[in-house]
């Protein structure tokens, strides 16, 4: 899923057999004392998608999910259950850790074998604060941070031909017939990715249709997505741009 994050850090050994038995040996005393010492459960309120606060400003200040996501703050955190942490952008995964907490709300990031330590991590007033960012807590669903960029950018009622219709954060669309469905795209790592692209599902079709959309001022522009150069082995657009105005729709 932009600018890759890598999360573990690679433990490097040097030098003769002596210097390595005397690594190995630091790293299995830090595993017994990790192992030995007692841990606060996670509370299950921490359990979840975090999105970095620097992610959703760029989306606020942008109004697009290609610029954000090429500013270097697509940053995320998904803590599961075992203590299970994995950093992660939108084009990438990075590797699963582990949180264990010394108090309800302060605790530290390990490898999965404990092997080693990362960053100390907080839990305060509704973020989780890792080395000095914010992250937000996405809403409680497979798809939170799909809902969550929805509800930053794009739900809300608009206004097309007079008539009202409203972008619902579940991506749902209301008040269009034809159109029942919105999922704007996250990951522009890829050909045919010059601009934003949203897909739309139409009422008694299968797949959704792509569509370019830009942000002009309080008006949701959505085009019809123009190909300038097909990749013919693979029937894929390699090159696009704007076509014709599929729809504008004008925020109330």
């Amino acid at each position: 899923m932009k600018a890759t994050i890598y999360f573990l850090t690679c433990l490097t050994l040097f030098g003769c057999n002596s210097s390595s038995e005397k690594t190995n040996n630091n790293i299995e005393n830090k595993i017994e004392t990790v192992n030995k010492k007692e841990y606060f459960k996670l509370p299950d309120n921490c359990f979840g998608i975090w999105v970095n606060e620097k992610y959703l400003k760029a989306l606020r200040q942008t109004h697009s999910t290609k610029k954000a996501g090429e500013m270097g703050v697509d940053d995320f955190y998904r803590i599961s259950k075992e203590n299970s942490i994995m950093r992660f952008d939108v084009h990438e995964s990075g590797a699963d850790n582990i949180l264990l907490m010394d108090t309800k709300s302060t605790g530290q990031i390990f490898s999965s074998d404990k092997s080693e330590a990362y960053f100390k991590v907080k839990f305060k007033e509704n973020y989780l604060i890792v080395d000095n960012d914010k992250y937000v807590k996405a809403p409680a669903l497979e798809n939170g941070l799909v809902n969550l960029v929805n509800r930053t950018l794009f739900s809300g009622k608009y206004v097309i031909d007079g008539k009202t219709i409203q972008f619902q954060e579940s991506g749902q669309i209301v008040g269009i017939d034809s159109v029942l469905h919105f999922e704007v795209n996250l990951d522009y790592n890829d050909a045919g990715m010059q601009y934003d692209k949203i897909y739309l599902q139409f009422k008694k079709e299968k797949e959704p249709r792509t569509y370019l959309y830009e942000f002009v001022s309080d008006t949701l522009v959505i085009f019809n997505l123009k190909c300038l150069t097909m990749n013919d082995d693979n029937d894929y657009c390699l090159e696009v741009e704007k076509g014709n105005v599929f729809m504008k729709l004008k925020k109330k």
